[in-house]
């Protein structure tokens, strides 16, 4: 099967797992470059399989011609041996209404690319974290996409580590967002922003309060569990609720002319909710707070 194209996908996920697990931080960067290669070429197996018969397998090719068919009706036929990109990929998966977590293989491809080109200065757990996300669009690609079973088409070994993989970040990730239980936010949509904060320093996912027990929201202190840093709330918030709130963003400005988040008169981030009429992070409230007392 490896002289196949998903016969490579399945070859190159396996060497990047077995890269994973061997503790050594050059390997890890391996690690990347192999199940992003496979990633890739998984996707590249569900576009042959949605080709039309006869076309030379035009969704993956990057130059595709019209041409006549035996029948004299138009039909577009792929040309030359050059495959679709990353960009292309994405753009052929929406057209064809195909879905997948495109931000995970974005994170991927900005790691692979750092080391390609200059030389990645991530901790290895972040490496590891970026890895474990890959679990979900392996599982999304052979699953919905292909109609295979993962054990089958991958292997036991390979399947088993992509499995633990993901459970060791799904544990570290829970523990992060449980560190905030005893937290009463102010503000019910920075409350669901909390899935979203991520690190300025490695761009981690695995941000969780300092002191597990405070239950003051103002006097939160952020710790990112993959490189160590210590980040001011306001900072990481204000992050976590512009992109919470990308698509109310767009929506408003786009029906009404106005920003679902605006900047804060009181402490001046954009931070502002319109919908709650307050600032998630500082508690401005036109309504309650006077020139006087604030």
């Amino acid at each position: 099967m490896t002289d196949s194209l998903i016969g490579n996908a399945i070859l190159s996920i396996s060497m990047g797992v077995k890269d994973l697990h061997s503790g050594q931080y050059a390997r890890s960067l391996s690690a990347i470059r192999n199940i992003y290669a496979g990633i890739l070429l998984l996707c590249k197996e569900v576009l042959v399989r949605h080709s039309p018969k006869n076309s030379n397998d035009v969704l993956i090719k990057s130059r595709i011609l019209p041409s006549k068919g035996d029948d004299g009706t138009i039909i577009f036929v792929g040309k030359g041996r050059k495959t679709v990109n990353r960009t292309q990929i994405q753009e052929r998966f929406e057209s064809l209404g195909l879905s997948l977590d495109w931000n995970r293989l974005n994170r991927i491809s900005e790691i692979r690319n750092e080391i390609e080109h200059f030389y990645s200065k991530k901790p290895e757990p972040l490496l590891r974290e970026a890895l474990s996300g890959t679990f979900v669009l392996v599982h999304r690609l052979v699953v919905d996409h292909l109609n295979e079973l993962p054990i089958a088409l991958l292997g036991q070994k390979t399947w088993q580590a992509l499995l633990e993989a993901n459970e060791v970040y799904e544990k570290e990730h829970a523990r992060c967002i449980s560190s905030f239980g005893s937290v009463s936010f102010g503000s019910p949509i920075l409350e669901q922003a909390i899935e979203q904060l991520s690190c300025p320093s490695c761009g981690s996912s695995l941000i969780m309060q300092l002191d597990e027990g405070n239950a003051d929201e103002y006097s939160i202190e952020l710790l990112c569990s993959s490189c160590g840093a210590i980040h001011e709330r306001e900072t990481i918030f204000e992050a976590a609720l512009i992109n919470e709130k990308y698509h109310e963003y767009y929506l408003s400005y786009n029906d009404t002319g106005d920003w679902a988040l605006e900047p804060c008169p009181g402490c001046r981030r954009q931070s502002y909710i319109v919908e709650e009429n307050k600032c998630a992070l500082c508690g401005y409230n036109p309504v309650d707070i006077t020139d006087e007392n604030w």
